[in-house]
């Protein structure tokens, strides 16, 4: 009754904890993020959050502002 565990990082700008609460709501996009001049739809994180929750898959974010972000899955065995 394990599970694999999938991290994926990146060395980007990172996501100020007063926007983490919000990363998986539709259209909702960072501050830092609207300031890019990358535009985005805000519905990557949405979408991901629910396939994750479609297959009964736990998605966690850890991120320091200005060091990047690392998601982790948890995939059930």
């Amino acid at each position: 009754a394990g599970a694999l565990r999938v991290e994926i990082s990146d060395t980007g700008i990172g996501i100020l904890p007063d926007d983490l609460p919000q990363i998986f709501d539709r259209f909702y996009r960072a501050r830092a993020a609207r300031t890019l001049e990358e535009s985005g739809t805000g519905l990557g994180l949405a979408i991901v959050k629910k396939i994750m929750d479609v297959h009964r898959y736990t998605i966690e974010v850890h991120s320091v502002a200005g060091s990047g972000t690392t998601f982790t899955v948890y995939i059930p065995a």
